[in-house]
């Protein structure tokens, strides 16, 4: 229930806060698909590229934590690399 709620609610304040109302039917149709392509490319580059951006933090995290560098292809285990 409360997900539905909160559904209605979101979809009334998108439809009171554009003025989606005052267009024709073309424009409201241009103007959702740009929103659903914005929204649908936003999500798909968090999905992509959002873990392997994590997987660098840590290894900063790490380097900066320890002083021992990891290894690029080793980041799943932080094993350190041993500097000559």
């Amino acid at each position: 229930m409360f997900l539905i709620t909160l559904f209605k609610q979101i979809k009334y304040k998108y439809y009171v806060t554009l003025p989606l109302y005052m267009l024709t039917k073309t424009e409201r149709l241009v103007l959702n698909a740009f929103f659903f392509v914005s929204l649908w490319m936003l999500f798909t580059a968090c999905y992509m590229y959002f873990p392997s951006h994590v997987r660098v933090i840590a290894q900063r995290a790490y380097y900066y934590y320890a002083g021992v560098q990891v290894a690029p292809n080793e980041g799943e285990n932080f094993q350190p690399v041993r500097e000559r």
